[in-house]
């Protein structure tokens, strides 16, 4: 009995250690900006964000974003929706909507400090 008491407790150790080093990822809320500055996220705590694709574009997306297998999903609308993965030096912009030729696939938004 205690044999399988052990074997059972290992078992359930080995499964926390896997589910820990899973490497889930995670965002922090905080404005991400392109090395040049003219484009930027800004993600609020409540789930919320900004995001401006250039500066010089007068429509600014809002909405709410969430994080699903290891990418930042921005939706400003039904059919609005912005991708980023996300990246150990910060967020690497996929795809979009509306982004057109504006961000290139693999533009890096980093964390402004």
């Amino acid at each position: 009995m205690k044999k399988r008491l052990a074997v059972l407790g290992l078992a359930l150790l080995f499964l926390f250690a896997v589910a820990a080093c899973s490497g889930a990822k995670t965002v922090n809320a905080g404005r991400y900006e392109t090395e040049n500055g003219f484009s930027w996220v800004l993600l609020e705590e409540d789930g919320t964000f900004s995001f401006t694709r250039h500066m010089a574009m007068s429509y600014l997306p809002t909405g709410e974003y969430s994080v699903k297998n290891g990418k930042l999903i921005l939706r400003a609308g039904a059919d609005e929706e912005y991708v980023f993965s996300i990246a150990k030096d910060g967020l690497s912009f996929e795809s979009g909507t509306s982004a057109g030729d504006i961000l290139p696939k693999g533009t890096l938004f980093k964390p402004v400090k």
